[in-house]
């Protein structure tokens, strides 16, 4: 099942997602102060943005492909926010400000906002139109990305706050000047309830774990299909088939098995190259440094951005947890938040 749809259901949410035992959380009995403010915390400092010191190297630290920068309303209360959660568990890619205090973001950064705004995209068709302006060698228009070497975008911004905060954060012209992201609907498994908002309406660590998802997922089938098509081409240099080869390459990009990664790169390149036991044809036979590229090419996409299998699900540890701890103390169907419209 895929991860994003998975989500959608609400027997057992968490079930499929790659997070690291959180139970060791339980062992935490009491309040601790925190090593670097003193103030009393329990599992984390949401001032800090670190675990209290009983936790120190056994909370996930995990790896973003890009940088996160998170917005966040001054009524906002620090101890309820899951934005925290991902600067504790994300240190290295993940920043928190709070509004009025917005960072300056470059005409040169290829930052997005990710908010519903106006004329906002899903993650698919900011590939899909910045690939497309590369291709054509057209000029930036207002609001578009460059295109990067890995992903299109080096940073994305998330607005944490309620729904009717959020909007008068967007309005401010130093954020309403980014790109929107839109992300896939999925249902919320938020505790909290909020009046006016439909369960679609994600907290921040869900809205940063999905939209990674979507970004991770996105690039690695394009880099699947962008990779068989330039090695086709490389070979319809030499023997004219240039079309046949295209054709069945971007076929066979589509009918990956991604539970062998590795060995299904050396396949794509044995067909690709036209080889059979070892043996190059045509041009690569006088080139034998063209195969060793075309698996270095792979092999290295690949290891960026291979089919998707969990890198940032620790982003929801505590999330996760807390879940667990609310739903022993209260029924599901009792809590209000769960009985917010899907709509």
């Amino acid at each position: 099942m895929e991860p994003l749809k998975r989500m959608c259901d609400d027997s057992e949410p968490f079930k499929d997602l790659k997070i690291e035992n959180w139970m060791i959380l339980d062992e935490v009995s009491q309040r601790q102060p925190c090593v670097l403010c003193k103030k009393s915390r329990k599992y984390f400092c949401y001032n800090c943005f670190i675990p209290v010191q009983d936790l120190q190297g056994l909370v996930p630290k995990v790896k973003l492909p890009i940088k996160i920068d998170i917005i966040k309303h001054s009524r906002e209360i620090d101890g309820k926010s899951t934005a925290v959660h991902a600067a504790v568990l994300a240190p290295d890619d993940v920043n928190i400000y709070t509004y009025p205090c917005i960072p300056d973001y470059g005409s040169n950064e290829k930052v997005v906002l990710v908010f519903p705004g106006k004329d906002a995209v899903s993650v698919e068709n900011i590939f899909d139109s910045l690939s497309e302006m590369d291709a054509d060698n057209a000029e930036p228009r207002p609001k578009k990305l460059n295109v990067g070497a890995r992903l299109p975008i080096t940073k994305a911004v998330f607005i944490d706050s309620t729904w009717n905060q959020s909007r008068g954060i967007y309005k401010d012209q130093r954020v309403r000047d980014l790109p929107c992201i839109v992300l896939q609907s999925r249902i919320s498994q938020f505790w909290r309830h909020q009046n006016g908002s439909p369960r679609w309406y994600l907290a921040t660590i869900e809205a940063i774990h999905q939209f990674l998802v979507e970004l991770h997922t996105v690039a690695w089938n394009m880099n699947s299909v962008n990779l068989c098509a330039e090695s086709s081409e490389m070979k319809a240099t030499g023997n004219g088939q240039k079309t046949q080869e295209r054709s069945t390459c971007v076929e066979t990009s589509k009918n990956i098995d991604t539970t062998d990664r590795d060995a299904n790169a050396a396949d794509r390149i044995s067909h690709l190259s036209g080889t059979s036991n070892g043996n190059v044809t045509g041009e690569q036979s006088s080139n034998p440094d063209w195969l060793r590229n075309e698996h270095k090419k792979i092999s290295d996409a690949s290891e960026c951005f291979g089919p998707y299998r969990g890198e940032y699900d620790n982003l929801l540890f505590f999330f996760c947890y807390m879940y667990n701890k609310i739903h022993k103390l209260y029924d599901h169907e009792d809590l209000r938040a769960y009985k917010r419209p899907l709509k």
